[in-house]
């Protein structure tokens, strides 16, 4: 299970820097931001990048040593920075990114299950790394995290993405 989920850490981290370099390259004059703005966010994008890094290895350092049984293998797609990186192209592939990390967290929270005892808690952080988990991916993939602001700011769709958090149909910090 510390492989699983450090493989997973390291592919999640993977698909946010691709995503961030196709962040990067948002016009800001052709979106309802300035450059500070836009500049603000991806400073946000990588604080909360680092946070669910931080949380998902916190997570697998806890795992180390036990003997906790894995359901099979996991596999995991990429994801490629587009060559064209014209507005309908990186308006994919944001969505579609954003998509396949919440995705490939889902994916990870069914496996970690069973072990929660194990890692969450006191003992591995102030927060606890399900907490951690929850306020970086909201941060992140939340409706009113980065990306859907920058979403919102560039015109394009922001898919529901429920339950990125550690517990499914967790609400984003401050709603609900």
């Amino acid at each position: 299970m510390t492989d699983v989920c450090r493989r997973a850490a390291a592919e999640i981290d993977e698909r946010l820097s691709s995503l961030r370099n196709i962040l990067a390259l948002i016009d800001p004059a052709a979106s309802l931001m300035s450059r500070s703005r836009l500049d603000d966010l991806l400073a946000g994008f990588d604080i909360y990048r680092r946070m669910l890094g931080d949380a998902l290895h916190d997570i697998a350092d806890a795992l180390s040593g036990t003997a906790a049984a894995e359901e099979g293998p996991v596999h995991w797609e990429s994801v490629r920075a587009p060559t064209d990186t014209g507005k309908v192209v990186a308006d994919r592939v944001i969505v579609e990114s954003a998509t396949m990390i919440a995705g490939s967290l889902a994916v990870l929270r069914r496996h970690l299950l069973p072990t929660r005892e194990l890692w969450d808690g006191d003992r591995v952080s102030v927060l606890g790394p399900a907490v951690e988990w929850t306020i970086a991916a909201d941060g992140l993939l939340g409706p009113d995290g980065v990306l859907g602001q920058i979403s919102r700011a560039i015109a394009v769709t922001w898919p529901e993405l429920p339950g990125t958090g550690w517990a499914a149909g967790t609400t984003p910090i401050g709603r609900g």
